[in-house]
Formats: C-alpha cells, structure tokens, sequence
C-alpha cells in the first residue's frame, strides 16, 4: 500500500477543510439569517430575549468587525497547524489552486475551532462549531416563531381593539346625530310656533318659517264642505259632508328642492331620488321622488307636519263648496299647472291667479301632494264631524291636487288618490301645514 505524502495529505486536509467550512458556512448562513430576521423583528419589545441568545453564542454574535478578525484569525491558525513550515497560508492556498477570493463567505461570519492532528489524522473539531451554529439555528427558529405567535396575537388584539373602537365611533357617531337633529327638531318646532303665534295675535295674513324661509297662510277655524255631490266625482268622494276644523297655518307653495336641501345638509332628510334636486335652475321648483317618511321628516324638521286631508281640502277650496282653488271654472293656462300646458314642473306660485280663497297656490296641479292621512275608500260615511284625521292604518296614504301631466277631472280640490308610502315619483312632492298657537 502506498503511503500518501506529507504533501498529499496536507492538500487533502485542506480539500476536507473547505468543504466542511462550506457546508457549515450554509448552515451558518441559513441561522443567522433566522436570527437576524427574528432580531429585527422584535428587537424593540423582546431586547432582553435577543442579548440572552447573543450570550448563548459568545463569539458570535459580536459586532462585524470583531467577527471578521476572529475569523481571518482561525483560518490561518488551521492552515499553520497544516503547514509543519509555518509557510505563508495564502501561498498553500495558491499551489492548492485555490484563490482566495473563492472561500465560502461564510468561513468570514463563523468562529470554528482549530483543527489539530494526532495520530498523523486531522481532528474534526470544526464539527464542534458547526453544532453549535446549528443549535443556534434551532434556537433562533423556534425564538422567531415564539415571536411571530405573540406578534400574531398582538395583532389580533390590536385589530379587535381598534374595530370596537370603529364600533364604538359610529354607533356614537349615529347617537350624536340623531341627538343633534332631535335637538334641531325642537328648536324648529319651538321657532315656528313662536312666529305663528305671534302673527296670530297681529292678525298678519301670512309668516316666514325662520327655518327654511317659506310662507304660511292662516286658515281659520269653522266648518267647510268636504267631498263631492253623489253626481260628480269618484264613490271616495262620497258623501259629501260638512267638517268642523280648528284653525291652522299651511305653506302658501309646495315644497321646493332648495328648501329640501336645507334638511339633507342638516342631517335630518335623506336625497330625493333625482338627479336634480341641487341644479341650482330647479331650485324654486317642487321636490319630487320622495316618499311619505322622507315628506314626514321633513315637515318635522321645521317644526310642522304634514296637513290632514281635511285641511288640505278646506285650504284649497274654502267654505262655499267649490270645485277648483280659484272657483268652477275649467282650468287654464293662466289657472294651474295641468292638463299637458306645460309638461313639467314649475316654479312654485306661478299661478298667483289659481290661488284659494285663503291665499293659498299650487292646490290645483304642478304635483300631487302628500297628506298625513291614511287612505279608507268608505271612510266619508264614518269620519268625525270635528277635526277628522282619517283611519287608523292601512296600506296606502292619501294623495291630493293632481300634478302637470293631468287633465282636470284630477285637480278638483275634491278629488283623492292613494299611493304606497314607501314610493316614490317624478310627479309628487308636497307642502307642511302646522297647527295655530293662539289663533
């Protein structure tokens, strides 16, 4: 058997040397890599846990510099114990055609042991360092995910708390508003009896709401005739009879969107359903699209409520029994808004000469309008005598007035319809009555 040479076996040792630092070199590489990943990531809430694994692995986790000198160091301390003749390592290195610049890069970021001989046989302590890096490897793996488990949990609390708190915000956010409207609501309510009352007492023929600006005309208190003749109109219309009504204030005009807009901004209406409603060249005309409970919220919103079909009827045609606002005669184009004269909407009090016996405009045509009343088809032959306000429920509210696009059967101050509450259309809006303080 041949026995290799000092020379053989030395460039053998030094094969088995970089290899073994190679495959370290990756599992250091790979560790601390983990560790510097877990380091980063809670360095600031877990500073104790990291210096406690710095400890473990003295000299490794050492600042850069000091590690690259205790590296170069150990390298050559193996590469003399090779070389009986102290000679230079980099000139091995070179006969071994091995530059320099080829060692793994990690044989620079470890701190293996020295190896020895004995016995001629290399020792391969270098295992002991790469144990212990591997160990370290393991312990900054299982750090890291003790981590990550309480930086989960963390965030799980964090998003918990932080969606009570949205939770929290818009259920507060909600109470404050519906506080803040209630609050304005009274504050309405408490303005316009005030301006009411004190018109009454002057005897003043019409008042400005302080909240949305529109006009109210009084309508005393007496008896009116309500309904048709059994000769004219439709079977809901029948009997005619007579009503008592206490006095009342109604708006002169319908509802305009301008006015509406005044409510959305205020928190206390939500938007017709048009596209139009803010075009400022539609702002003077009647709002439409809007349901009963949006028509409600309204006319609660500045101080008043929506009229009852008796008093809208009384408001419309006086205490004679007439058959339009203005009188019996057919309407024109000089009288209201109806019967195709002009296919749209108009500004509200347009027609001051199709007014009421009580000043009241727009009660014949432009658009059907809103009553508090529920709708009852016999409910003539059973309502009160004094101050009706119509069944106790049903399926439907009245409508009255007509609007542009009929003819002028339909705007006869008698006339009734009933629509769903909970609808909305392009030709219905509708206009706020309030009872009288004083008058």
């Amino acid at each position: 058997m041949t026995t290799p040479t000092p020379l053989t076996q030395q460039r053998q040792f030094v094969r088995d040397f970089l290899a073994a630092s190679q495959q370290r070199s990756q599992r250091e590489t790979a560790a601390q890599q983990q560790y510097a990943a877990g380091e980063k990531a809670a360095q600031e809430q877990h500073a104790g846990s990291l210096r406690a694994a710095q400890q473990s692995y003295t000299a490794t986790i050492k600042t850069q510099d000091d590690t690259l000198r205790a590296q170069k160091s150990q390298i050559n301390q193996a590469v003399d114990t090779i070389d009986a003749a102290r000679r230079d390592a980099r000139e091995y290195l070179r006969i071994l055609d091995t530059p320099l610049s080829e060692l793994p890069p990690a044989l620079e970021d470890s701190t293996p042991q020295s190896p020895t001989v004995r016995d001629g046989k290399p020792v391969a302590a270098l295992t002991a360092g790469a144990g212990r890096i591997r160990q370290l490897g393991i312990n900054a793996g299982q750090l890291l995910e003790a981590k990550n488990r309480q930086r989960a949990r963390q965030q799980k609390q964090v998003i918990g708390a932080t969606v009570a708190v949205l939770i929290l915000a818009v259920v507060g956010y909600f109470f404050y508003q519906r506080w803040n409207v209630e609050q304005s609501v009274a504050a309405n309510r408490a303005a316009l009896s005030s301006a009411l009352a004190a018109a009454s007492r002057e005897g003043r023929s019409a008042v400005v709401n302080p909240v949305d600006g529109a006009t109210y005309v009084p309508v005393p208190a007496g008896e009116f005739i309500m309904g048709s003749p059994e000769s004219v109109g439709d079977d809901d219309e029948h009997p005619q009879h007579t009503v008592y009504l206490d006095a009342f204030w109604i708006m002169q005009t319908e509802v305009t969107n301008a006015q509406y807009a005044r409510c959305v901004a205020a928190g206390a209406c939500s938007a017709p359903d048009n596209s139009y409603w803010q075009d400022p060249a539609y702002g003077q005309h009647p709002v439409t699209d809007v349901d009963w409970n949006q028509a409600a919220a309204y006319a609660q919103w500045v101080g008043g409520r929506l009229p009852t079909e008796a008093e809208w009827e009384k408001a419309a045609r006086g205490t004679d029994g007439r058959t339009y606002p203005w009188g019996d005669e057919q309407p024109d184009s000089s009288l209201a808004n109806c019967c195709g004269f002009v296919n749209d909407t108009t500004p509200v009090g347009s027609y001051p000469a199709g007014a009421s016996p009580y000043g009241a405009l727009d009660m014949a045509g432009n658009v059907w309008e809103w009553t508090a009343d529920w709708y009852d088809s016999g409910y003539y032959s059973q309502s009160p005598a004094q101050n009706p306000t119509g069944p106790a429920g049903g399926d439907y509210r009245v409508l009255r007035g007509g609007s542009f696009y009929v003819d002028s059967a339909f705007v006869r101050v008698a006339g009734r319809r009933r629509y769903n509450l909970d609808l909305r259309s392009w030709n219905l809006g509708f206009r706020v009555a309030s009872s009288s303080p004083g008058f």
